[in-house]
């Protein structure tokens, strides 16, 4: 056997190997995440949730703007975030997955059925936040026993002044009532403040989800970590 014969063989045999191993090699990642053996499950869940979130979907961005009242317009501000949370809180019905299974849906199919379960919701909600201009993350949190949550935050900015003044208008919109976010931390230890979006809190802002501590956020270009609450 010649070496170009061996050649086209091992090339051959690399693409069979590549594929039927979710493409995945030196961090390329092509086909379904479910089902590549290299991934954590951790990771294997932030590729489906990442993938899930559709700012770019003309219909996630047509009901993002039809949730928006006249007497918020202008820039991306917080009175856009609060009309887009009223609305979708309040045209929102909870479905549980198929049964056995741990369901995904697309934003673009959750904005046309407005049913789902709660990790539907929040990749629903991260994707119309980031469809006016936003950023936002999905929290997949756990209680210790087995069970979990998942919830939206949104991005308030990284100076507490400022933050501040974005908590005083959720105060005034919503009656005098305590705020809740979540404080992370970049490479350099800046603080960076997230307001909880969760759709079982009734408003932007409300109490979080009783967790272990221990969350997976997901972010719609696919980024992820593990962190512990810290929560205001």
């Amino acid at each position: 056997m010649g070496w170009k014969s061996t050649v086209v063989i091992f090339i051959v045999v690399f693409c069979v190997v590549y594929f039927l191993f979710g493409g995945s090699f030196a961090g390329i990642n092509i086909g379904d995440s479910a089902s590549n053996p290299f991934l954590s499950s951790d990771a294997k869940k932030a590729d489906m949730i990442s993938a899930a979130i559709e700012p770019s979907n003309s219909y996630v961005r047509s009901y993002a703007l039809s949730a928006i009242k006249r007497s918020s317009d202008g820039d991306y501000n917080i009175a856009q975030i609060c009309d887009i949370y009223d609305k979708l809180y309040s045209d929102w019905v909870y479905v549980s997955d198929p049964s056995g299974t741990e369901y995904f849906a697309k934003a673009s199919e959750s904005v046309r059925l407005l049913r789902g379960d709660c990790d539907d919701y929040a990749i629903l909600m991260a994707s119309l936040i980031e469809s006016i201009g936003g950023s936002a993350r999905v929290i997949c949190a756990y209680d210790g026993s087995g069970g979990g949550h998942a919830y939206t935050e949104v991005y308030m900015g990284d100076s507490k002044s400022e933050v501040q003044e974005l908590i005083d208008d959720i105060g005034q919109r919503y009656g005098r009532i305590q705020v809740h976010y979540h404080v992370s931390y970049d490479d350099n230890n800046n603080p960076e403040y997230w307001l909880n979006l969760d759709w079982t809190s009734n408003r932007p802002g409300g109490e979080y989800y009783k967790s272990t501590g221990e969350m997976l956020l997901v972010r719609s270009n696919g980024y992820y970590e593990k962190e512990t609450l810290n929560i205001k």
